[in-house]
């Protein structure tokens, strides 16, 4: 850890050969007194993990015993190798994006910080440089992460009063492109646009247009009537009514679906609905 550049305040390590998947090697270490502690210990605030196979392992493999010296019985092969290294770092703190998840499917997430003491407040960025305000200190906050698939990184500072402490996490932002919605329009006044909800769509943006059938959605002749559209409580049919629309106008509406990257997008069939003024005839 030390040759890695890791400056540690603590540090401790669970090591293991043989078992064949990550439960099974975790499972081991927590029914150990020795490797469970080290798991459960409160003196550790980071872990770091590595497998290594080796596939053409033999039965010459060397066992430190308690006293860290090596067994003369040679044993094996094992072919998995199994590490788990603790650490502290002085006044850095870790926080905790999505439980700790590997991957999110979209850019809203909740953040848990740790803290040594009750911070007073707190702040976070997507790419430390730029900062959203100072709040004050809660251990739970949502999160918008930045638009486009990929590693991400969100960074904080939590202040005591006299100690800025330094927290950061990283998480995969791995969001399914968006399908295009297919969209009804109502006959009655004010329009409702129907369609279903696709599971991958984090959002749904609603564009109108008055005068022309083929605009652009965000375009300069395309209005945003319906912005962030959320999926439903329940079931999977969207309606989206239109009350800004006067009885007596022609519109023509589109949606895009964004997907959870904030960025992918996928517009829907174009619909419009055509109004008459009657006036009497001779």
């Amino acid at each position: 850890m030390t040759a890695a550049g890791y400056i540690w305040s603590a540090a401790g390590e669970n090591i293991a050969a043989g078992y064949p998947t990550p439960a099974d090697v975790v499972a081991g270490w927590m029914s150990s007194s020795g490797h469970r502690a080290n798991i459960l210990s409160a003196s550790f605030r980071e872990m770091g993990s590595g497998y290594y196979l080796q596939a053409d392992d033999k039965a010459t493999v060397a066992i430190l015993n308690s006293s860290c010296v090596t067994q003369t019985t040679q044993t094996g092969p094992y072919y998995r190798y199994w590490t788990q290294d603790f650490g502290s770092r002085p006044n850095v703190w870790p926080l905790v994006i999505a439980g700790e998840a590997f991957q999110t499917p979209a850019l809203n997430v909740s953040l848990f910080i740790y803290t040594p003491t009750l911070p007073s407040q707190m702040r976070f960025s997507n790419d430390g440089v730029t900062w959203a305000d100072w709040r004050p200190f809660t251990t739970t906050v949502a999160w918008a992460l930045s638009p486009g698939n990929g590693i991400k990184t969100v960074y904080g500072q939590v202040y005591n009063g006299a100690t800025t402490y330094v927290i950061s996490d990283t998480i995969w932002l791995n969001a399914p492109p968006p399908i295009a919605p297919s969209v009804a329009i109502s006959d009655a006044s004010p329009v409702t646009l129907s369609w279903q909800h696709q599971a991958v769509d984090l959002w749904y943006d609603v564009y109108r247009s008055g005068a022309n059938p083929y605009f652009t959605p965000g375009g300069a002749d395309a209005e945003l009537v319906g912005a962030h559209v959320p999926a439903p409580a329940s079931g999977s049919t969207i309606a989206f009514d239109d009350s800004a629309s006067a009885p007596d106008q022609t519109c023509f509406y589109q949606v895009r679906a964004v997907a959870g990257d904030g960025q992918t997008t996928a517009d829907s069939n174009r619909v419009g609905r055509f109004a008459f003024g009657l006036t009497p005839g001779h």
